[in-house]
């Protein structure tokens, strides 16, 4: 499935969240990075991130967001990614959805799909917008809520 490409719009909703300070999101970076160094490892899970996350007392949901502003990868643990607009759609609750999908994907205990943050989906007027990745092509859920995204879940891994 080809995404359709649209110029970024206003959201038509009020925002309903203040998006973290850019200079928060770039010190969670930095102290992953560190973490990462003293581990000498290059790509992290989301293992790693809960880790991370449990220690510092940082959201998972943070971290995950801080990965915009890292030089290091999130390993891929899934054929299946859920991709969440992390930029401007923060205002309409993003990282609501980011950690959502984590803690789904905790309370299954198994590796059935990825979560990542990007910049920009592009579709500012949908927000949030979160993409699902499968090797089969990729699909848009607008104005995604945690509803949608536990309907996605249950189509592409349960089937």
């Amino acid at each position: 499935m080809k995404l359709p490409i649209m110029g970024a719009a206003k959201p038509v909703a009020p925002p309903t969240h203040t998006p973290l300070d850019p200079t928060k999101l770039m010190r969670v970076a930095s102290d992953l990075e560190d973490r990462a160094d003293e581990q000498n490892i290059d790509s992290v899970t989301l293992g790693f991130v809960e880790e991370f996350s449990e220690e510092t007392g940082t959201p998972e949901s943070h971290i995950v967001a801080s990965f915009l502003a890292s030089n290091i990868e999130l390993a891929r643990e899934s054929d299946i990614t859920f991709v969440v607009c992390s930029g401007k759609c923060q205002s309409w609750g993003a990282l609501d959805h980011i950690q959502h999908l984590l803690d789904v994907r905790r309370k299954r205990g198994d590796k059935a799909f990825d979560v990542r943050a990007r910049g920009c989906l592009d579709r500012c007027e949908q927000a949030v917008v979160v993409s699902v990745e499968t090797p089969d092509g990729a699909a848009v859920i607008p104005h995604a809520t945690t509803e949608k995204l536990d309907e996605a879940i249950a189509q592409l891994i349960d089937g």
